[in-house]
């Protein structure tokens, strides 16, 4: 059964109680969060929530074959309640995103040591 809710930050979401495929379509390729989502269909199981899934992206990209593919329609399965925004940007360039910031040289311990004050021992107490 598909649902409209709110996530957590009261944001409007979608979700279904069982695994779904959600199209996420691009309504406004100027807005902030061009993709509209959607639930397309719902399954019984991941198996063929997936095939569905792959059936769905092939059709999609036979029919936008004009389309650049970073402004395709996005497919995506999704397991039972899980909440999906139903308006939002693009998962490309949220992956593209978590992945350069995986990839930034991290300091090290010993240059982080090296920034931060070194608290010093306190002297010896005469008897």
């Amino acid at each position: 059964m598909k649902l409209d809710v709110k996530n957590s930050r009261g944001r409007a979401a979608i979700t279904s109680d069982q695994w779904h495929v959600v199209r996420a379509h691009m309504a406004n390729r100027g807005a902030k969060r061009p993709y509209v989502r959607t639930v397309e269909s719902e399954h019984a199981d991941c198996a063929t929530c997936t095939r569905t899934a792959k059936e769905l992206r092939r059709r999609i990209a036979a029919e936008s074959a004009d389309v650049p593919e970073a402004e395709r329609d996005e497919i995506v399965v999704r397991r039972p309640n899980f909440k999906t925004l139903k308006v939002a940007t693009s998962l490309r360039q949220r992956r593209a995103a978590r992945d350069a910031a995986a990839k930034r040289p991290r300091k090290s311990s010993k240059a982080r040591e090296a920034v931060r004050p070194v608290k010093k021992a306190a002297p010896p107490k005469p008897e």
